[in-house]
């Protein structure tokens, strides 16, 4: 799902933007397609397929338990943002602010292997 919106924005930081540190990029933005309901932090997963189990941060659907592995969705997420936003560099405390300005959701898709976004900006 994308939106009419130009394929590029340029995007500057403005002295008002607010540092985060939550460890969740996609906090509030990141939808299940199957439910359609808000995925939030959860319980993590235990991640064995290396070989030593490595537990990893997840988002969790409260209708139907779904889970997404934090990691590769929010450094997907973030790769397609700097890709849009021209954006070279960033301190990473400001990541969340970014995308929240361009961001207006993403879904999690039914078959939970690829995303959606629909952009704001």
């Amino acid at each position: 799902m994308t939106t009419a919106a130009a394929e590029t924005a340029t995007v500057t930081l403005p002295a008002n933007a607010v540092p985060s540190i939550d460890p969740y990029l996609m906090r509030g933005l990141l939808w299940c397609a199957h439910c359609t309901t808000l995925m939030a932090p959860g319980d993590p997963i235990l991640d064995t397929s290396k070989g030593s189990p490595v537990w990893r941060l997840a988002y969790t659907c409260g209708g139907c338990d779904r889970k997404a592995d934090a990691g590769i969705v929010d450094e997907t997420v973030w790769r397609r943002v700097i890709a849009r936003a021209n954006v070279r560099s960033l301190a990473p405390q400001y990541r969340q602010w970014i995308v929240r300005q361009m961001l207006a959701k993403v879904n999690l898709t039914i078959d939970g292997r690829n995303l959606q976004f629909l952009w704001s900006m």
